[in-house]
């Protein structure tokens, strides 16, 4: 398995780079994202790679990070998910709102990535839970005063008003775990106060 390709950058586009190392040159798959990130044409540059091997063809897909390569690998894992629509993934969200995404439940945001439907999304919810290390390495909520119920049902329910009101998701989770954060204790346990506290914050 191919994991990273280290040469020079001889060509790039918004949907592949070429590397040239040892005399070959790897003509890799990347993102919009990342295209945008790449040093000058003829720099060295690094891409972390997954080496996909399908029945009539193979392919490499490149990311700056390990990060952004490790969660492509587990979005193939997903049923209905294959190399492009993984891509399309990475290319319009970042791995920390993907994640953040999930860990809310934000089909709204999820489904407007192109090639990602509605039923897609809730895919993505039920098969990546589990699969992210969302509620270790993201904490949300990191005041020692919030309780289970703070950050489950009233939290969940009030991100979730605010994606419905238009805010992104990392906008709503940042305000509402100020609210919680900032308040301790007397942070309101009910989803009216809770919303309307929290789009103070934003």
């Amino acid at each position: 398995m191919i994991t990273h390709i280290h040469g020079t950058l001889i060509a790039a586009t918004p949907t592949f780079a070429i590397l040239e190392a040892s005399g070959v040159g790897y003509k890799i798959f990347i993102t919009a994202i990342t295209y945008g990130k790449l040093p000058p044409l003829q720099s060295n540059c690094l891409l972390h790679t997954v080496h996909v091997i399908r029945e009539q063809s193979q392919a490499l897909y490149g990311f700056l990070h390990s990060a952004a390569c490790d969660l492509f690998e587990t979005l193939l894992g997903v049923t209905g998910i294959g190399p492009k629509s993984a891509l399309s993934i990475l290319g319009h969200i970042s791995e920390t709102e993907f994640s953040h995404a999930i860990a809310a439940e934000d089909v709204t945001t999820l489904s407007k990535i192109p090639g990602i439907g509605k039923k897609t999304a809730q895919r993505l919810l039920i098969e990546m839970r589990d699969k992210l290390p969302i509620h270790d390495s993201v904490n949300y909520v990191s005041h020692a005063s919030t309780t289970p119920q703070q950050q489950t049902i009233p939290w969940k329910l009030a991100i979730n008003a605010l994606v419905n009101l238009g805010y992104s998701a990392t906008v709503a989770q940042k305000a509402v775990s100020k609210t919680i954060q900032s308040k301790g204790e007397s942070a309101p346990h009910d989803l009216a106060n809770l919303i309307a506290d929290s789009l103070n914050n934003i």
